[in-house]
């Protein structure tokens, strides 16, 4: 039996096909589940609020559990004859959602099979490669099935108001004009957590720069630094400059910012972003010539360093099926060049910050520790894992260290 004999999904046409186009776009085209769904939203303005809410579950919900749907579908087609993988997924993940179950209809054959399913393998449970399950388990030993559970819910929305453009008050009265129901956050002044659904990216408050979309332990983060206006400050990994952003506000405009990055093509994004949020102080060097600039001294140097991601899964679940152990291996190599490259920006008793979105140890308190042994120079302050369960964000990591000559 092919799968329209076998399962009906009781959708609207509209909603299916948009659900299905962007889960193409993530499982054959290599797209980002994040950038997908912005796609898919953009694409269907039509879609009233309920329905562009369902559509964002299900393809979140997909792909965060693509190795389990994947398991299901190979096990079932021993058996029945499946043909539309993606709507087979669509299927199961409604099944599991208790506001969808009664809108997916299936043959007696088709659950029957389905309720036999058993010793699913524990890394696929929870939607994991075995070398990644293993890692957690390696890394945070009783702790790992927690940590895993928790990357696997979904992500919350926060934003940050811009302390260039606007008070907290200020923007207040514009969430208020929108209707947006909203919390602040105790633990990270500043971070809101938005509580109802919104089209805040098509706002006039966020065209014009008083408020940017960032992850609460994102603005943890950079809150922990402590910085202070009039430092010379570089964001050594900038990227599209999220985090460039907050440390312009916190510095008010004054002093020296410096941002790069070694993907020069991201950096395009942040001088617009830049422009739009007020910053005045950002200067903007590509790699190889912030690098050669022997005479810095800086006071702070941010690496915020490329990564697995693993602390994402919440917003790019797609990450957890895309990883391989040997893409691991090379994003190793590619940290420890980094912090090679930028410990010549800093001048004495100056900050050298590492950060990054992973929780697995070999990214964080294993490098960190690697360097400073090649590096005594360096002192590590303080270091933290940042995890999902502390703040209801991503997963994080960072470490300071001070530069002090009298330790070489």
């Amino acid at each position: 039996m092919e799968n329209q004999s076998l399962i009906k999904i009781l959708l609207p046409n509209a909603l299916l096909a948009g659900v299905k186009e962007c889960l193409n776009e993530i499982f054959n085209q290599n797209s980002y589940s994040d950038k997908a769904v912005a796609n898919m939203l953009k694409s269907h303005t039509q879609w009233g609020s309920r329905d562009r809410k369902t559509a964002t579950k299900l393809v979140y919900n997909i792909t965060r559990n693509f190795l389990l749907n994947q398991y299901k579908f190979d096990e079932l087609s021993k058996s029945l004859k499946l043909s539309d993988k993606i709507e087979v997924f669509i299927g199961l993940a409604m099944l599991d959602d208790e506001q969808l179950k009664d809108r997916v209809e299936l043959d007696d054959r088709f659950s029957e099979l389905l309720s036999e399913l058993s010793d699913i393998p524990d890394a696929v449970k929870y939607g994991l490669s075995d070398w990644m399950y293993q890692k957690f388990i390696e890394d945070w030993g009783s702790g790992a099935i927690e940590l895993i559970q928790s990357l696997n819910r979904p992500a919350p929305v926060y934003i940050r108001y811009n302390g260039l453009k606007t008070t907290a008050q200020k923007l207040n009265q514009e969430l208020d004009k929108m209707k947006v129901e909203y919390a602040y956050d105790e633990k990270v002044g500043g971070a809101i957590k938005v509580l109802s659904s919104n089209q805040l990216r098509q706002s006039k408050a966020f065209k014009e720069g008083l408020f940017e979309f960032q992850d609460i332990g994102s603005q943890y983060i950079i809150k922990k630094i402590g910085i202070k206006p009039e430092q010379v400050v570089v964001d050594f990994c900038a990227g599209k400059g999220g985090k460039t952003l907050q440390l312009a506000a916190l510095m008010k405009n004054q002093g020296r910012l410096i941002a790069s990055d070694i993907d020069s093509a991201r950096l395009t994004h942040l001088q617009k972003r830049s422009e739009r949020s007020g910053v005045k102080n950002l200067e903007i060097f590509s790699h190889s010539s912030l690098t050669d600039k022997k005479n810095l001294m800086a006071d702070v140097v941010l690496i915020d360093a490329p990564c697995s991601g693993s602390g994402t899964f919440r917003r790019q679940p797609d990450l957890k099926f895309r990883l391989k152990s040997e893409m691991l291996e090379e994003v190793l190599n590619q940290q420890a060049s980094i912090l090679e490259d930028a410990k010549g920006l800093l001048k004495n008793k100056g900050k050298l910050v590492y950060a990054t979105c992973s929780v697995f140890k070999s990214e964080n308190s294993e490098q960190v520790k690697s360097f400073i042994n090649k590096y005594p120079e360096f002192v590590l302050l303080e270091e933290e894992y940042l995890l999902p369960s502390q703040l209801d964000g991503d997963g994080f990591y960072i470490a300071i260290l001070e530069k002090n000559k009298k330790g070489m």
